[in-house]
C-alpha cells in the first residue's frame, strides 16, 4: 500500500465538515481499499464495513433498489471496472 499524501486526511475532514459526502472508487482490492479509506478518514476506525464497502462485482449484481442503498450508504467501491464506474455515476446522479 502506498502511503497517503500528507494533505489527504485534512482534505477529507474539510469536505465532511462542509457536508460533502466523500466516496472512494478504486481498482484496489476490497481490504486494501478499506484500509486506505480508514487512514484517509473516509471510514471510521474499527467500523463494520459490511454496509459501506463494496466491490464493483457486488455492485453490478445488485438490484436497482440495492444499488440506490449502496450509493447512499457506501463509502468505498473497490475492484471497480469502467462499466461499474458508469453505473455508479448514473445511480449517484439519479439520487441527486
Amino acid at each position: 500500500m502506498d502511503p497517503l499524501r500528507s494533505e489527504v486526511p485534512k482534505s477529507i475532514k474539510d469536505c465532511q465538515t462542509a457536508g460533502i459526502k466523500v466516496i472512494m472508487i478504486t481498482g484496489d482490492a476490497k481490504n486494501t481499499a478499506a484500509s486506505i479509506a480508514t487512514s484517509a478518514g473516509i471510514l471510521p476506525e474499527g467500523s463494520d464495513h459490511s454496509q459501506c464497502v463494496f466491490t464493483g462485482t457486488e455492485f453490478g449484481q445488485m438490484s436497482a433498489e440495492q444499488k440506490i442503498q449502496a450509493v447512499n450508504n457506501g463509502r468505498v467501491f473497490a475492484r471497480v471496472e469502467p462499466a461499474h464506474k458508469r453505473e455508479l455515476v448514473k445511480v449517484l446522479k439519479e439520487q441527486g
